[in-house]
């Protein structure tokens, strides 16, 4: 999850110069252990991160270690690299919290959509400072789910903690959209719903829940 192989997020030593080191590595489970690792030295140094794929809590759990040792290393900014289909609830929100750290430290956060912010990563983004869509990108907003587990007292308890949740969600929507997407009422009615959202990048910038669009 944390790799980045993109040559914009590499350090001096060069993409040119990671591409040698991962054919000279090979298929050596070993050596190529030492090249993930040496990825996301170079991704650390240059205040790169990217998460991708399904949230998971070792996601977030990366993603906190990562914020605390960027914070306490210097004040420059970061940028995550979102390309995820969304994920767990509860992970979603601690990635918000390591956000949350770093802004609270003087750290500038810029999210960029590289293919798409699904779900929970759509709510990830708008956590960042600066939100950026590639052209060709998708953001999706829906409800919060949960797998229900239990009997009818637990079923109770976690539509409040859903509706609690939603409410918190709709707040990050709301904070800098425009026209009807800055309206609480129709978030609550789109969330509610069994109906996803889903826009392209002109659309979210119309929107105002991204601030650019990048090639």
């Amino acid at each position: 999850m944390p790799y980045v192989t993109d040559p914009r997020c590499a350090a001096a030593e060069g993409y040119e110069t990671l591409k040698r080191m991962q054919n000279h590595y090979g298929s050596d489970d070993e050596k190529k252990s030492e090249f993930a690792a040496t990825l996301d030295r170079l991704a650390f140094e240059s205040r790169h991160l990217m998460l991708s794929g399904a949230i998971t809590r070792t996601d977030a759990d990366t993603i906190n270690r990562w914020a605390v040792a960027a914070a306490r290393s210097s004040s420059e900014p970061v940028t995550l690299h979102i390309s995820s289909e969304g994920g767990e609830v509860f992970a979603g929100v601690s990635i918000i919290q390591s956000i949350r750290h770093l802004q609270t430290n003087g750290i500038r956060v810029t999210g960029v959509v590289e293919g798409q912010a699904m779900s929970m990563a759509s709510i990830v983004l708008q956590a960042c400072d600066v939100r950026r869509m590639t052209a060709m990108s998708v953001l999706m907003c829906h409800g919060v789910t949960f797998w229900n587990r239990g009997d009818l007292k637990n079923s109770r308890l976690e539509i409040k903690l859903a509706e609690q949740l939603t409410e918190r969600v709709i707040d990050l929507y709301v904070a800098r959209a425009k026209g009807i997407y800055a309206d609480r009422s129709f978030w609550t009615t789109q969330l509610e719903s069994s109906d996803p959202l889903y826009l392209m990048a002109p659309e979210a910038l119309a929107a105002g829940l991204i601030d650019e669009i990048v090639e």
